[in-house]
């Protein structure tokens, strides 16, 4: 029960990791969009 708790820890931290940088590369296609 414990491994099943790391390991569902781990995905979260995964997933937001990926979620923070899928704004920033969000972010930046909208600045490249604006400036140009």
């Amino acid at each position: 029960e414990a491994a099943q708790q790391r390991r569902s820890r781990h995905r979260r931290a995964t997933f937001s990791k990926s979620v923070e940088l899928h704004d920033k590369v969000i972010a930046y296609y909208l600045n490249i969009k604006h400036y140009q």
